[in-house]
Formats: C-alpha cells, structure tokens, sequence
C-alpha cells in the first residue's frame, strides 16, 4: 500500500519506475534541483513524469507501433537516483514514444505517426499483460511504408478535442467528431503534410491544456 504521492517516470530508452514525492524534494538546504532518474546511456531522455493513483493502469507505445498496458502495481516504487526497471521489450532500434499513466476514464488512445496519419482507437483493444514484455502491435507493418508512431496520447470519451504540435513549431487542432474510430492495427487517416508542416512531436487534449 503506498502510503505517500508517487510519480510515473519513464525513459525513451524504456525504463520505467515510480518514486515517491518526497524523495524528489532536494535533501541539502538552498539547493534549487534534484535527480529524479538515472539514465542508462548518454542518448537516454526523460520522457514521462506523471502523478499517480492506486488505480491507474500503465500504456507504454513504442516508436515502431508495439503498445503494452499493464497494472500500476507491476511498477516499483523506488529512490529517485535509480533507473528503474523495464518496460517493454524493445528491438534494437525502436524506442519509447510515450508511457501514459491510464485513468479508469481513458477509454482511447490516438497516435500520429511520421507519414501525418492519425488515429483513434480502443484502449480495450490492447489487452492488459504484464510489464517487460514485448506488448501488441498498434500499426499495421507495411513492405513498402514505413509507418512508426511519434505521439500518443490517451482521451476519455468527452474530450472532443485535441492539439498537434510539429517539430517545426506548427500547430494544429482537431476534432473527433471529423475523424472515424479506428480498429487497433489500423495506420490512420492522412492529416499533416510532413514535408510542409514537420513531424508530430506532441498530441494532447485541449480541454487538459491551456490554450495558447
């Protein structure tokens, strides 16, 4: 029973782990930062620090299409200047996009790959296993496409609305309701124009995010 707040957090590199709040509180007085995580290897990044609650669940989407869920528990609470433990199995070249911390609520999980399809789906579709595991395939491999996942995010049914942002700093909004609810092996439906406006580098839902 964890007996304080804890926080998510997970590399790219697919380590994962939980740490309680007051162990990222800096220990020496005055002293402004603390390490929240060890990182593996010099290309290792932070790329997840979320709040967490006794019933959450975890999604982890890699880079190459393969999501794992699994429960929260499979998560070890340990010291922030640790590197936690594994994730997802991944292969030789694929990385972590995005380890989401599931609310009961969340009900799916929407992806932009690095063609600028999109896509929603079921979160129930990704049936629930256990953690380190290699996980299901969300995307459906192509010989002559090579489709790969840049964002994710997870929505619950009443949040219509989502952002994009682009790594060159576009920025674009969209609707649910315009887009039809995907099986979870499907590549989406075209929406940017990657030579024109770059690569998902982030999705969102509007209404959890102030607008800008």
């Amino acid at each position: 029973m964890q007996s304080e707040a804890t926080f998510l957090l997970a590399t790219n590199d697919g380590f994962i782990k939980q740490t309680t709040i007051q162990d990222l509180i800096p220990k020496a007085y005055k002293k402004k930062s603390a390490v929240v995580m060890k990182l593996k290897t010099a290309d290792s990044e932070l790329i997840a620090a979320q709040p967490t609650k006794k019933d959450h669940e975890v999604l982890v989407v890699a880079q190459t299409g393969l999501a794992l869920r699994f429960a929260l528990e499979d998560v070890p609470v340990v010291g922030s200047r640790t590197a936690g433990v594994k994730a997802i199995k991944l292969g030789a070249e694929d990385q972590v996009v995005a380890v989401l911390a599931l609310d009961p609520a969340d009900r799916f999980l929407a992806v932009v790959t690095n063609q600028g399809t999109f896509k929603y789906s079921l979160i129930e579709e990704i049936t629930a296993g256990h953690r380190a595991n290699k996980g299901l395939q969300v995307l459906s491999p192509r010989k002559t496409i090579d489709y790969a996942i840049t964002a994710a995010t997870a929505l619950t049914p009443d949040q219509g609305a989502l952002r994009i942002r682009t790594d060159r700093l576009q920025t674009f909004d969209i609707q649910l309701a315009d887009h039809s609810l995907s099986t979870r092996t499907s590549n989406g439906q075209a929406l940017l124009d990657v030579k024109r406006d770059g690569q998902a580098t982030a999705i969102f839902p509007l209404n959890l995010q102030e607008n800008d």
